[in-house]
């Protein structure tokens, strides 16, 4: 009996520091997994929010794209407006008085008191012309005068219509004043300057 005690204490002794290296191996190894696998989670969360990046940077740069389209389409109309249709003041003047004659006339009107005057809209580099003139006729003369005016290949904008005279006259006629605007993409500053006081051969 005491020789099995002995042979056992003897097996213990030796197996004892076995199994310790053994358990600390297995817990060396699930601390190294477990800090690995929490490393992967990491990285597998930095990957996704990289992703998330990368689309919405992809998003913005097509919004971009698109705006940048927009402006450009709309810059290049206005610029084939420029060339095409606005022109500048010395192309376009005697046209545009043959278009208000040519409403007026078929209207049965005689406009006066003619004025002009020029504004710069630098934003869009063109030119606002505005032409103001006085009539007497009755509402549906002037009625037919305007439609002649909105449908003028001349581009042009009736912008304000006021009483020039007494609204109670005893009378059918009004006396009404008209301002009507157009754009132009060069006004020569001389000749505008011409214009304003009268000169409209010069």
């Amino acid at each position: 009996m005491m020789g099995t005690d002995s042979s056992w204490r003897r097996l213990v002794a030796l197996w004892l520091p076995a199994i310790g290296l053994c358990v600390t191996m297995i817990g060396l190894f699930i601390w190294q997994s477990s800090e690995s696998l929490g490393r992967a989670g990491q990285l597998r969360s930095q990957l996704e929010e990289l992703r998330s990046e990368v689309e919405r940077l992809g998003g913005l740069r097509l919004e971009t794209e698109e705006q940048r389209v927009a402006v450009d389409k709309v810059e290049a109309e206005l610029q084939h407006l420029r060339d095409n249709v606005f022109g500048d003041l010395g192309e376009r003047l005697t046209r545009i008085l043959r278009a208000v004659g040519s409403a007026t006339r078929s209207a049965g009107l005689l406009p006066d008191r003619f004025a002009y005057s020029a504004e710069e809209l630098e934003n869009v580099r063109l030119t606002k012309f505005q032409v103001t003139f006085a009539i007497n006729g009755r509402y549906d003369q002037i009625q037919k005068m305007l439609g002649a005016l909105q449908g003028s290949p001349e581009f042009l904008i009736v912008e304000r219509i006021s009483f020039a005279g007494d609204e109670e006259l005893a009378t059918n006629d009004l006396r009404i004043s008209i301002v009507i605007s157009t754009y132009l993409s060069q006004v020569d500053q001389e000749m505008m300057a011409r214009i304003a006081a009268g000169d409209l051969d010069g």
